[in-house]
């Protein structure tokens, strides 16, 4: 009889030893710890990654479209500033004007219609992945690649 006593004292503290043990991990993720907010570093580090491939591949294109095309350009700069913080806008005015004075002096061959076009579809899917990445946590941005997506789209019925 007294075993079945302790049995049954000792269920509550280890259930509560227990769940003690299970908040303290879950605190390393929740809002507002350093867990979270490295997890969520980390996240928008990758984001901001395949926004640079996108907007790469969209600089590279050889056609104009229209100005669609250097929209959405501006779009996922404006997002990248957003998940990076304002504290690189200088960085990115200094190659944004290494960059428009590189294209520029360099004489570029005229690159066929279709290769363009893949490399602005190539940019949109990276933009959808991104964005499908960050979910509801980033409205700024969110709307900056609904933007992007929007002009890549146009961009690319235009021939």
């Amino acid at each position: 009889m007294k075993t079945q006593r302790l049995l049954w004292l000792s269920s509550p503290v280890l259930t509560l030893v227990a769940l003690g043990a299970f908040t303290s991990s879950a605190s390393a993720i929740t809002p507002g710890t350093s867990g979270f907010n490295s997890a969520m570093r980390h996240a928008n580090d990758r984001i901001v990654k395949e926004l640079h491939a996108a907007k790469a591949l969209l600089e590279k294109a050889d056609h104009d479209y229209d100005g669609h095309r250097a929209k959405a350009v501006h779009h996922i700069t404006e997002a990248i500033h957003e998940l990076n913080g304002h504290h690189q806008q200088q960085h990115h005015k200094t190659s944004t004007a290494q960059h428009t004075q590189h294209h520029n002096s360099g004489k570029k061959m005229k690159e066929p219609q279709n290769v363009s076009d893949a490399q602005l579809r190539e940019a949109a899917a990276l933009v959808a992945k991104a964005q499908s990445q960050l979910g509801s946590t980033h409205p700024k941005v969110q709307a900056q690649l609904t933007l992007a997506e929007k002009e890549l789209a146009t961009a690319l019925k235009i021939r």
